[in-house]
């Protein structure tokens, strides 16, 4: 019972630890170019455009992200528990997640394995686009407030491989809660670049972005081959 507190305990840390370092160097390549586009449409929208009050006034949508990326993960998670909860099939799924998650994170560092593995990229989220857009059009104007955590709530929900790959990864954490807390801890590593973005800071990944990817990717690399070590304690327990 005590060496299985501890396995949950390192594989807890392992799985905060790969997806905050995917969150937070993912998001310098993934997230500025897929995202940075939403949050400038909406500082545009903003009825203050001063700098310092731009990073204040985002933070109900970036609050709204997090709402949805955490529930998926408690659902996803939850779903699998309930209908796999006799079946030795769970452990297996487990790894089989954890080893997905492991190759898109490993695809964001090599970008130039995309053709040994086309299939990956094209994982995501089975909720149309175009509806996210329809829905999401009218709290882009002046998205502030509740209309802002709205629009995080929805655009949450946007076909994203990156936000795929960790929502693969919690469903092998040992509860649900611990799965939701993962994707939080995702969450808050894809904040501080959307964050520097929307306070008029999308230069600095111009300025340095010979050197940023050259990071991104070794970082990147960790996380995947993390994401593997756990699939691999996954089949051995």
């Amino acid at each position: 019972m005590f060496a299985n507190c501890l396995s949950h305990i390192s594989t807890e840390n392992g799985l905060y630890a790969s997806l905050f370092l995917g969150g937070l160097v993912g998001s310098l390549a993934h997230c500025s170019a897929m995202c940075g586009p939403l949050v400038m449409a909406q500082i545009g929208a903003l009825p203050d455009s001063r700098e310092h009050r731009r990073a204040v006034m985002l933070v109900p949508y970036h609050l709204g992200r997090m709402s949805t990326y955490v529930f998926l993960a408690v659902l996803l998670h939850s779903f699998l528990n309930l209908a796999f909860l006799f079946s030795p099939l769970r452990g297996a799924l487990s790894t089989l997640f954890l080893t997905m998650a492991a190759l898109m994170f490993l695809i964001n560092a090599l970008p130039g394995l995309m053709r040994v593995f086309p299939w990956v990229v094209r994982l995501g989220l089975p909720i149309p686009l175009r509806l996210i857009q329809r829905m999401s059009r009218p709290f882009m104007m002046e998205p502030t407030g509740l209309r802002g955590y709205a629009l995080g709530v929805l655009l949450g929900f946007m076909p994203c491989g990156l936000v795929v790959a960790a929502l693969l990864a919690t469903a092998a954490a040992p509860s649900a809660l611990s799965a939701g807390g993962a994707m939080l801890v995702f969450w808050l590593g894809t904040v501080p670049v959307l964050m520097a973005i929307g306070c008029g800071a999308g230069w600095v990944k111009g300025h340095w972005a010979l050197k940023m990817q050259t990071i991104s990717s070794i970082v990147m690399l960790a996380g995947s081959l993390l994401l593997f070590w756990l699939a691999g304690r996954t089949i051995a327990l």
